[in-house]
């Protein structure tokens, strides 16, 4: 059986609970249609047009599905009309209340919390008070695993490729002893020699960084929707932080510095004489 829940708006938007993926939300005048969301689609294999026997109380009854949502972290859950509700299971009134609250803090929230706890025991009887930040810090606890799997993968790939540049930008110095020695001989400075060769190393940086975005951008497309349709049967949301790229250019820019400070003052510190002896 689906999980059965009868939303207390059903005039409401689609858009102002749930995206809409298939077909339409409720109307006040439905009387037997039903709204699943995508995980009901995927346990029930119905889609829009389609009857659907569901099993209230153990009495099955047909429904006709009009729409479907999707609803990342849920169960399989079936939406429909409250009179519908009421004339088939011979109640009324809601089983499911969800309540938003304009609290700012945890402490406040858990206040508003206990205080609703109170005064629906009093009146009703009531099974639980579960705050949907417990529902999403589940949700996020299974992702977190992943998340900080590829933040310590990018790490150590940022680390090896940092220990590359350096190591490219000495050889290069080594390479081009005698080509530093005739620009020092022409009048070049060690300050303009350790610019120059930081220089290239930020420019290797800067290319590099426009490479990762461009790549990382369908690949994390990619990532997302298989670890979406896999963990929650729909895609997750695709959203790119300009904070992040930007913080790493800054992390990567850092760290090419460092990692070319020792090619960069050898080069610097070069007398004429010793480089144009070598050979």
């Amino acid at each position: 059986d689906l999980h059965r829940r009868r939303h207390s708006f059903p005039t409401r938007r689609s858009s102002d609970l749930f995206p809409l993926l298939a077909g339409r939300w409720l109307r006040a005048d439905d009387t037997d249609a039903v709204v699943l969301n995508h995980v009901g689609v995927a346990q029930s294999g119905a889609r829009v047009g389609d009857t659907l026997l569901l099993s209230i109380d153990g009495v099955p009854s047909p429904w006709t599905v009009v729409g479907v949502v999707e609803e990342i972290g849920a169960a399989g859950v079936a939406y429909v009309e409250s009179g519908a509700f009421a004339r088939v299971t011979g109640t009324s009134g809601a089983r499911v209340l969800r309540v938003a609250t304009t609290a700012t803090g945890a402490g406040e929230r858990e206040r508003i919390l206990r205080a609703i706890d109170r005064t629906l025991r009093a009146r009703v009887d009531l099974e639980v008070v579960l705050p949907f930040s417990e529902l999403r810090t589940a949700v996020g606890d299974h992702v977190i695993i992943l998340v900080r799997m590829l933040v310590a993968m990018a790490v150590i790939l940022a680390t090896v490729g940092l220990l590359g540049l350096a190591s490219a930008m000495g050889t290069s110095v080594v390479e081009r002893t005698r080509e530093i020695g005739v620009m020092k001989a022409i009048g070049a400075t060690g300050r303009r020699i350790r610019r120059l060769i930081l220089g290239e190393a930020l420019v290797i940086v800067g290319v590099s960084w426009v490479v990762a975005v461009l790549v990382s951008l369908p690949l994390t497309w990619l990532v997302e929707d298989l670890i979406g349709r896999l963990g929650f049967l729909a895609p997750l949301p695709f959203v790119v932080a300009p904070a992040a790229m930007l913080g790493w250019l800054a992390l990567v820019t850092l760290g090419g510095t460092l990692a070319t400070l020792l090619p960069a003052r050898r080069a610097a510190r070069l007398t004429v004489r010793a480089a144009l002896a070598e050979t």
